[in-house]
């Protein structure tokens, strides 16, 4: 097994496990046999891309992570965008609110969005976990 393929096995019992899934259930999802997948966790074969994309597909995680463990970051653009995004809101919803508070507003809202996409969490959990330690 590849250096860089290492822990995809860990990756895959993790998400099964999250599931509740047994290793039956799953080689059935994809179409496998109960052996074929075993191994897979086990890592004593590589898995196949299609296999590896469709197990992303079902279970919604990113194939990047699957493969090498990083999860999908949020790029600078995608940040700036919701910036702007909550800055253009305030200003075209008349929310009466000083400019460098809803400059404020915006950047929390980058950096919840950020925390969001590395943690792959729910927003309102980033949010309720930024303002209750802002208190």
């Amino acid at each position: 097994m590849s250096t860089e393929l290492s822990g995809i096995g860990f990756r895959l019992l993790e998400v099964r496990k999250k599931h509740g899934l047994t290793q039956a259930i799953v080689a059935a999802k994809l179409r496998i046999s109960d052996k074929t997948y075993k191994f897979y966790e086990l890592e004593k074969r590589e898995i196949p891309s299609l296999v590896a994309v469709h197990f992303c597909e079902l279970f919604d995680v990113s194939l990047s992570w699957l493969l090498i463990g990083k999860p999908e970051g949020a790029s600078e653009q995608n940040l700036n965008m919701v910036e702007n995004l909550v800055q253009a809101v305030l200003k075209y919803a008349h929310i009466d609110l000083k400019d460098e508070d809803k400059e404020d507003l915006a950047r929390c809202a980058r950096y919840i969005m950020k925390q969001t996409i590395e943690k792959n969490t729910d927003p309102s959990v980033e949010a309720e976990e930024f303002y209750r330690t802002r208190k």
